[in-house]
């Protein structure tokens, strides 16, 4: 379903998980708005590993995540 959307990805963005050094989410479908957040968000700067396999992902997406601190 759409449980890993966006609006899902922006409440783990939050800052909830702050100390995160490594995400991997796997066959969530992941879309461009999610990916968007988890690049905007300060909380996750701290990721060095981020595993999206199987996620919905254009360019813009992929864009947002790779100028992401």
């Amino acid at each position: 379903g759409d449980s890993w959307r966006g609006g899902v990805v922006r409440e783990l963005a939050s800052g909830a998980f702050a100390e995160l050094t490594t995400l991997r989410v796997r066959q969530a479908g992941l879309d461009d708005a999610a990916a968007e957040a988890l690049a905007a968000s300060p909380h996750l700067a701290g990721l060095r590993c981020l595993d999206l396999p199987g996620s919905n992902l254009s360019g813009r997406g992929v864009t947002a995540l790779l100028a992401s601190p």
